[in-house]
């Protein structure tokens, strides 16, 4: 797990929370920000030294190889065409 930096230039540096984040984030712009809408910016020297860099914003995120099908998806791809009206 990456952690934030603390060499003399990640010091100043301007990172970006929520009020139940459980990282920090580079960008305001991260797409794993939910529609909250709260973010706050922080100096990183204000958070714990063990608080972690969001995966999106270290570069560590692999998404799943393996999309997502909900339940009802997988009942449609079943179905036969011509039975659908």
């Amino acid at each position: 797990m990456a952690q934030k930096e603390t060499s003399a230039s990640a010091k100043d540096e301007t990172v970006f929370v929520t009020v139940r984040s459980d990282c920090f984030h580079t960008t305001p712009n991260c797409s794993s920000f939910n529609q909250t809408g709260n973010i706050q910016e922080k100096p990183v020297t204000a958070l714990r030294d063990d608080f972690p860099i969001c995966k999106r914003c270290s570069g560590e995120y692999e998404p799943s190889s393996t999309p997502y099908k909900s339940p009802l998806r997988k009942q449609l791809e079943q179905l036969d065409p011509d039975d659908v009206g």
